[in-house]
């Protein structure tokens, strides 16, 4: 039985990096199903331990850029064509994800809280998608099972939350059409 079309998009700051289309491709095997198109769309990068966020004008070229790029694949979905996507390094790439879910543990040990500066209103809580952060006192504490979204980071409203000493002085990204309510698990 053929499986029904299926397609990913993958929206990042720095594009053909990492592995999400291998991850998916193993993830519908497991249920007989198959990837028949992907692509990269690329925005901007909130990594912010690498590098502060761009600048207005650069954020707006990509958004005109990516909206242009999704109608492309708007059509491409429309008529279920197939589309790969080309990935740069790809097993530099997979090692180098390999390594770092080995070190996955250790990941939020990077993250700061400013216990002086924290308001104690749960945001970085209700973002995280892994349920990584409780706040027994107040104040965030992890989990051990981050994957560096750096949603907590991101959402703070008052910069309490850091990675490490290199983001204290970096900008917070959050796209201006996204309400913080929007990006919030139900409590």
């Amino acid at each position: 039985m053929e499986s029904p079309y299926t397609f990913a998009i993958v929206t990042c700051g720095v594009p053909y990096w990492g592995r999400p289309f291998r991850d998916a491709e193993k993830i519908l095997k497991e249920k007989n199903r198959s990837l028949h198109a992907s692509w990269y769309v690329r925005l901007v990068s909130n990594y912010i331990p690498y590098r502060d966020i761009a600048a207005e004008w650069r954020i707006s070229i990509r958004a005109w850029l990516a909206r242009r790029k999704l109608k492309n694949i708007a059509n491409v979905i429309n008529t279920r064509e197939a589309h790969t996507t080309w990935q740069l390094l790809k097993n530099f790439c997979g090692r180098y994800h390999d390594k770092w879910l080995a070190g996955q543990k250790k990941i939020d040990n990077n993250f700061l809280c400013d216990k002086d500066k924290c308001t104690a209103c749960g945001m970085c809580e209700r973002i995280c998608p892994r349920e990584n952060i409780k706040r027994p006192e107040g104040q965030p504490v992890w989990q051990h099972k981050c994957v560096e979204c750096l949603g907590c980071l991101h959402i703070c409203p008052v910069k309490a939350i850091n990675y490490g000493e290199i983001t204290r002085s970096r900008k917070r990204y959050r796209h201006s059409e996204v309400k913080p309510a929007e990006l919030l698990r139900k409590s």
